[in-house]
């Protein structure tokens, strides 16, 4: 089930930070670029994980704006999503820097590519593809259990491990999250980022 569901899945976030930290030097160290870049979007902006596989090129925005502070022109890149934000525009997601050096970098390297998480099949058929979700789950799930992570790895567990951080240690209150997300309850939220009495004491 998806995230606005009430119901769990069986992938679980990552609660230590140590282990995440080790998973996703694993996936830099010995993953493609590509696989690198899902794994960053999809823990550093909580961008649902079908959603993220069917992001093309176009997608992505750079701008630039004046930072009245430093008197610089700053440049900002963004993912614009197919949603529609209450005021009627397309739904605009900041990428960090870092994040943002690593896009440019897999754009040089895929220059004729339709999606940021494209297959090889499109030079078999002539039709490009993205990535499927069964590839990504095994993805995730072979590097989890290489780079030592003991927990319930599954195609959900990025987006929850972003939640569950934020809401745990980050600054934003879970009704944020639950915003986000798009989810019914803060109880379905708290559910579906496995929140326990524990973990915000």
């Amino acid at each position: 089930m998806n995230s606005k569901g009430n119901v769990p899945s069986a992938a679980k976030p990552v609660k230590d930070l140590g282990g995440l930290m080790r998973w996703r030097k694993y996936v830099k160290c010995h993953y493609s670029q590509k696989h690198y870049v899902f794994f960053i979007l999809a823990l550093d902006t909580g961008i649902a994980p079908g959603k993220l596989l069917k992001l093309t090129w176009e997608q992505i925005e750079n701008q630039t704006i004046f930072d009245p502070v430093s008197g610089e022109q700053l440049e900002m890149t963004l993912l614009r999503l197919s949603e529609l934000t209450k005021a009627g525009s397309k739904m605009l997601i900041r990428i960090s820097d870092d994040d943002a050096r690593e896009i440019k970098q897999l754009r040089a390297a895929t220059a004729n590519d339709v999606y940021l998480f494209q297959t090889e099949t499109r030079r078999l058929s002539g039709t490009a593809q993205p990535w499927s979700q069964g590839y990504v789950t095994a993805f995730l799930k072979e590097s989890a259990a290489s780079s030592g992570l003991k927990e319930k790895v599954g195609f959900l567990t990025l987006q929850k491990t972003w939640g569950y951080q934020l809401a745990v240690r980050g600054n934003y209150a879970l009704s944020e999250i639950q915003r986000i997300l798009g989810q019914r309850s803060l109880a379905a939220t708290r559910s579906y980022l496995n929140i326990t009495d524990e973990d915000v004491q």
